[in-house]
């Protein structure tokens, strides 16, 4: 669901090659997707309608589909209620066990910003 999720969002942002997207990523988190990992998840996204592709010589070139759009909607509804349970129950901790951790305050800010689409 992770990488699914970054490709739709980077692809919302604007058309990319799959190796645009495995520099993007990289660039962002850190962490560096092989193509083993990206091509079946455009091939996957491709297939269900949610990326199209346009070939410019050699190049295949990624785009967003309104069902993509859709998904990644969905996607974001996921990852947000995640956030959500996860702030919930470490607020709990925090509480039981008296740290102050700050990540009681982070998840749900990071949550927040999810709902906002800045994320």
């Amino acid at each position: 669901m992770h990488l699914r999720w970054l490709i739709l969002k980077l692809l919302k942002d604007s058309e990319k090659t799959g190796y645009d997207l495995i520099k993007t990523i990289e660039k962002e988190s850190g962490w560096k997707p092989s193509p083993g990992s990206i091509y079946p998840h455009l091939g996957e996204l491709n297939k269900n309608g949610m990326v199209k592709l346009r070939e410019d010589g050699r190049k295949k070139i990624y785009f967003i589909t309104s069902d993509g759009l859709n998904e990644l909607k969905k996607l974001r509804s996921e990852i947000i209620n995640i956030f959500d349970t996860v702030s919930r129950r470490v607020s709990v901790l925090d509480n039981f066990f008296g740290h102050d951790s700050r990540l009681s305050e982070i998840l749900p800010f990071i949550a927040e910003q999810l709902k906002k689409g800045k994320l």
